[in-house]
């Protein structure tokens, strides 16, 4: 493909710079002795960017459960992971849009020397706090606090509060909502109703300690006070808690340069927001990579998708002074406005054939799969300038069209190369069903009898502003006892390891201990895997602890029914002090129509803490499932199930 692909591009004769592609330079094809008959090439196609980035996405989640790579070491087909995905764009423009839509299928990726830093929710939540301490008077920044991650106020509530469009009164803007001494009135739903009443207790705290302890401290405490960081989407938390302690640095850094107001401190966090600072930097293990082709040079990923085929760079005649260096016999020159010089004609044929180079650049990054993504403008790909779509093909881009016009049922699509074959492309939108997400930001998922449990959104949250006292977090301990079968440092890691094998699996198939102990490895982190090398025995315990749990019929049995695993949950415990109780039940598991089962795999001893840890499962599951039964299963590695 990338030989037709490079064939087919239009060549420039007699320029020193010309993109060349030559007998020489040509890939070699061997026959292949392969059976496997999966399409290897594929579009991505939408009439907007933000649902091109969702039908990439979808993709990204369908390879991840079914497609198949070749390992890089052996050559033997292997399952797909995270970081075998490489997004490779002209520019960096799109990959906020990338990032949230694969957040939003709990796919976690990471933006390789990513800029952005100031666009992220995380930042813009901070520095939405930060300018509301520093003007709680002010509507504008009281409006975009209530809507941050610290509150998330909904869109409802804020009209209801928005003060007459013909009001003069100075106390009816939101500010005062939040500071009044008594609470509005007006907020129809009880749900934002509650979350208004504690986050205007908590401010009238915050706002007596502004100036008067060190802004670093303060922003420490609401971070603490708020549990902030429960709110952050699971797929990129790893980046955005950086994110956030980066952020605390530059804050402690400007009030260490001597005394700094809080208003001060906006101010400066204001101005550096005008630059392209970068993301704080995350090793960038098992995600899906975002990147520029520039930055891909060197680079290889076994699954690579070229986006935003028809996104320019944003430059050329648009800029007011061009300066034009010199290059072979051109001369140099400089230009100002609509006035152009011969050498800015030049200049524009020499960057055209740079974007030729980059798009083999972008090709080759590929092993085995290569997907190409654009928006569509009438059904056809019309890129602006400086464009990867303005070098492809004509007869490559017409692909994009036939795609377009296909029916729904049709996801197959064919580039036929005159005289050389044809290329079969699978064709993926953004309305393609494909696997539930496993991590959702709504705001509370309540279940019915009637509810399809596999759709299921397993996170609840209630309500996301604690009171200005939560200081005490209740998280059931999950790790195995000293006095496990397993004793020792490492029981931890065994019991982590077997409670994700017992996820991954969905169903206990694999019951050949040379097979487990593969598994396992598969699984296992690079820090894991390190411990499990400095311990002879740490394997073989794992894949016992695997196969007597796994191996019960109970478990056989339960696991054949609808289920989830790995349910994160937390809600208020009642009482004079508001405390939050946080935890992640193992399995949840749809027994029949009226009854749900929490399930929860011990690979250690019984304890009588297992019971009131249960317990609380339980409480969180009725939450759920509110129309339905909820029972308990004690599981035990190498015991009969206990029931609650």
């Amino acid at each position: 493909f990338v030989n037709h692909l490079c064939d087919g591009i239009e060549k420039e004769k007699g320029r020193p710079d010309a993109f060349e592609y030559r007998v020489e330079d040509r890939f070699k094809i061997e026959p292949s002795t392969s059976d496997d008959h999966q399409l290897s090439l594929g579009l991505a196609i939408a009439d907007e960017e933000g649902p091109c980035a969702v039908a990439v996405a979808k993709e990204i989640k369908r390879l991840l459960v079914d497609g198949k790579v070749r390992d890089e070491k052996s050559g033997e087909p292997r399952s797909v992971h995270a970081d075998d995905v490489g997004i490779l764009s002209r520019s960096r423009a799109s990959h906020r849009e990338f990032e949230l839509a694969l957040a939003d299928q709990g796919i976690p990726a990471a933006v390789y020397k990513g800029r952005g830093f100031f666009e992220a929710d995380e930042s813009k939540d901070l520095l939405a706090l930060i300018r509301f301490l520093a003007d709680p008077d002010s509507d504008l920044r009281a409006a975009a606090f209530l809507r941050s991650g610290f509150v998330r106020l909904s869109d409802a509530a804020l009209q209801d509060l928005a003060p007459p469009a013909n009001t003069d009164r100075p106390t009816s803007g939101l500010a005062s909502v939040l500071v009044a001494p008594e609470s509005p009135k007006q907020i129809s739903d009880d749900h934002d109703r509650r979350i208004l009443e504690q986050i205007r207790s908590a401010v009238a705290t915050w706002l007596k300690l502004v100036d008067r302890v060190p802004a670093a401290d303060l922003i420490d405490r609401i971070l603490q006070e708020s549990a902030y960081v429960y709110e952050v989407p699971q797929a990129r938390s790893a980046q955005a808690l950086e994110n956030i302690k980066k952020m605390r640095s530059m804050v402690r850094r400007i009030q260490n340069r001597g005394y700094a107001t809080l208003a001060r401190i906006a101010d400066h966090l204001d101005t550096l927001s005008l630059d392209d600072e970068p993301n704080a930097f995350v090793e960038p293990l098992d995600s899906v990579q975002l990147m520029t082709i520039h930055a891909a040079k060197g680079l290889e990923f076994p699954i690579v998708f070229l986006v935003d085929l028809a996104r320019g760079t944003g430059g050329g005649h648009g800029n007011r002074v061009r300066v034009v260096t010199a290059l072979g016999d051109r001369n140099p020159s400089v230009s100002v406005g609509e006035y152009k010089t011969p050498e800015d004609e030049d200049e524009t044929v020499s960057n055209k054939e740079e974007t030729k180079r980059l798009l083999y650049v972008a090709a080759t990054r590929a092993r085995d799969y290569l997907y190409f993504s654009s928006k569509l403008d009438e059904g056809a790909v019309k890129g602006s300038p400086g464009s990867i779509a303005k070098v492809l093909p004509e007869t490559f881009l017409s692909v994009f069209e036939k795609a377009a016009q296909a029916p729904a049922t049709e996801d197959t699509v064919q580039w036929p190369v005159k005289g050389k074959g044809t290329h079969s492309f699978r064709v993926c939108r953004a309305s393609d069903t494909v696997i539930p997400r496993r991590d959702s930001d709504s705001d509370l998922t309540v279940a019915s009898p009637k509810t399809d449990f596999v759709t299921l959104s397993p996170r609840v949250r209630l309500p996301h502003v604690a009171a200005s006292r939560v200081g005490s977090v209740e998280s059931p301990n999950r790790a195995l006892p000293e006095e496990s079968s397993t004793a020792g440092k490492s029981s931890r890691l065994l019991g982590t390891l077997v409670h994700r094998l017992l996820a991954v699996q969905q169903r206990p198939e694999v019951t050949q201990p040379e097979e487990i102990g593969r598994r396992l490895r598969e699984i296992a982190q690079t820090t894991e895997s390190v411990a499990l090398d400095e311990n002879d025995h740490a394997l073989s315990d794992a894949v016992t602890l695997y196969q007597s749990i796994a191996g019960q019929d109970e478990v056989v049995q339960l696991l054949q029914q609808p289920c989830i695993h790995e349910v994160p949950f937390s809600f208020f415990l009642p009482g004079e002090t508001p405390r939050v109780m946080r935890g992640m039940v193992d399995c949840l598991v749809r027994e029949d129509e009226t009854c749900v089962a929490v399930v929860e795999f011990k690979t250690g001893k019984p304890r009588d803490e297992d019971r009131a840890q249960l317990e609380a499962y339980l409480q969180a599951a009725r939450m759920f499932f509110p129309d339905l039964q909820v029972r308990g299963r004690l599981i035990y590695a190498g015991q009969p199930a206990s029931e609650k």
